[in-house]
């Protein structure tokens, strides 16, 4: 399969150190030089240094005989932008990773479809099908999981509170008052409360000790980590967190919390899937 990944970054990059050690013929493409050597000197692919909205440039990358163009940039336009072409110019499949949770409704999406992008990666609610499916295995295993405890109210915390909120209890804490008044409009079935929840007291009076799932999602992986290790101590069964630091992730694991999510590497996975024909989320 030919392949073409645009943007070089951690998303990118870890994308295509997955992908090389398959027999994909791989061309990654960024406007940053720098990045692209570190990758040729440690992966096996073709490097090309410019602009991935540029038409004359996605022709010199030879788009028209690509199997498969993936778009994992920082830019949710840059993406789209350069999808768009690419399947203009031939490219058979087209995946961008998206930021913007309103581009996932129905008639963005139809419109997306339309112009030439067939999967939009939304890495955050892929992390909130996780967690759920995690949950649901847990309890096909006996375990009884009721009350859950969400800290941190960002695109993430949303999408997980939003996912679980018809099967569980779910209480979710947001530290900053705007935020927690639009949390409090926009979910249903959701307790939010205003408050900081990286506090062991306050956690302690709001019933750590009798919540079954303790999810930390705050934006900082070292306070994930930390109010996970609080939640376990205090006897909650099962604890995630939200890791972006990836070499964190080995260090968690051995520390015993149960759930990792990495939005990087949950997006390589997901995309990698394109490659070995399994598609859905």
């Amino acid at each position: 399969m030919r392949i073409i990944v645009a943007g070089a970054g951690e998303v990118g990059s870890y994308l295509v150190k997955m992908l090389s050690s398959e027999e994909h013929e791989i061309v990654i493409i960024d406007n940053d030089e720098e990045r692209l050597k570190n990758l040729a000197a440690t992966c096996d692919l073709m490097t090309m240094c410019g602009s991935v909205t540029s038409r004359e440039f996605l022709i010199e990358t030879g788009v028209s005989e690509t199997d498969l163009f993936i778009a994992v940039t920082s830019f949710d336009d840059t993406n789209i932008v350069s999808a768009i072409m690419a399947k203009k110019l031939g490219a058979k499949l087209t995946v961008v990773r998206i930021g913007k949770s309103e581009m996932l409704n129905r008639e963005t999406r139809d419109i997306f479809t339309v112009l030439g992008i067939d999967s939009i990666v939304y890495p955050e609610k892929i992390a909130a099908h996780k967690v759920a499916d995690t949950l649901r295995k847990s309890e096909q295993k006996n375990e009884n999981i009721v009350r859950v405890m969400i800290i941190g109210g960002s695109h993430i915390g949303r999408m997980i509170a939003k996912e679980l909120g018809k099967d569980y209890s779910i209480k979710i804490f947001e530290a900053d008052s705007e935020k927690a008044y639009y949390l409090s409009d926009n979910l249903n079935n959701v307790l939010v409360i205003h408050g900081d929840g990286t506090k062991s007291d306050f956690l302690l009076e709001e019933g750590l000790q009798t919540t079954d799932v303790f999810i930390a999602v705050t934006g900082n992986s070292e306070t994930n980590i930390l109010t996970c290790l609080l939640a376990k101590n205090e006897g909650v069964k099962h604890a995630v967190a939200d890791i972006e630091n990836i070499d964190y992730i080995n260090i968690a694991e051995r520390l015993g919390i149960d759930t990792i999510l990495n939005k990087k590497l949950i997006v390589a996975d997901f995309i990698h899937r394109f490659t070995i024909g399994k598609m859905d989320i």
